[in-house]
C-alpha cells in the first residue's frame, strides 16, 4: 500500500490567527518531520487538484 501526501502551496496561505492550531508553521512541522524520519521519500506526493462546487457541494452547504 502506497501513501499519498497530497498539499497544495495556497495551503500556506490559510491563516487564521496566532492561536489557532491550523496555521502554515504546523504545516511546515508535519513536512519536515515526514522528511527527517524518511517517511516522505516513501509518499507519492502531489499537488492537490481544484475542486468543483459539485465536490465541494458533497462536504459543505453552498453558503459556506
Amino acid at each position: 500500500m502506497i501513501t499519498a501526501y497530497i498539499t497544495h502551496p495556497h495551503c500556506m496561505r490559510h491563516l487564521m490567527g496566532p492561536t489557532h492550531p491550523e496555521s502554515p508553521k504546523r504545516l511546515e512541522a508535519i513536512r519536515a518531520r515526514l522528511a527527517l524520519t524518511g517517511i516522505l521519500t516513501h509518499t507519492m506526493q502531489s499537488d492537490a487538484p481544484p475542486v468543483t462546487r459539485e465536490t465541494l457541494a458533497l462536504a459543505h452547504s453552498p453558503q459556506y
